[in-house]
């Protein structure tokens, strides 16, 4: 039987290609992955990240974000919707934990039912940008606003 690990990263869609070098890599901001499917949210995910001094990769698929993972060297966050087109989201997590270690997630969905089995934190869009915040802080320590973190 084939893990999800090999089974995404074999099946990993080739016509995904990820940067040869991360853009910016010299100043060393901490760097976040948004791995959502709808572009809306992904964008307002991003903007409001960078504008809290995180480096932003966004992607729409689970097996962009593992191509994206295994070229940039180090994640610092990882904000994940749970219901990706085809896969979990906590699947997702699990195989870029295993690639890059522990990395601190906030998952985002649109579901309303009770989400069981998820130790991360769980924000239901549509949320308010003073509450995604609060999250993702929550899951960090501290937003990296104006500070570097060590190569």
């Amino acid at each position: 039987m084939m893990s999800l690990l090999s089974f995404l990263t074999r099946f990993a869609d080739p016509r995904v290609e990820a940067p040869q070098e991360r853009p910016g890599a010299a100043d060393h901001r901490a760097l976040a992955l948004v791995v959502d499917d709808d572009p809306g949210m992904r964008s307002l995910m991003t903007l409001s990240l960078e504008q809290c001094g995180y480096e932003v990769i966004e992607v729409a698929s689970g097996q962009e974000a593992i191509v994206m993972s295994r070229h940039v060297g180090r994640i610092d966050l990882i904000v994940a919707d749970l219901e990706l087109r085809g896969v979990r989201g906590t699947a997702v997590v699990d195989t870029l934990r295993a690639l890059n270690g522990y990395v601190p997630v906030v998952y985002v969905s649109d579901r309303s039912d009770g989400i069981v089995g998820v130790a991360d934190p769980v924000l239901r869009k549509p949320f308010l940008c003073g509450e995604w915040l609060r999250a993702v802080g929550n899951v960090v320590g501290v937003l990296p606003k104006d500070k570097r973190v060590a190569a």
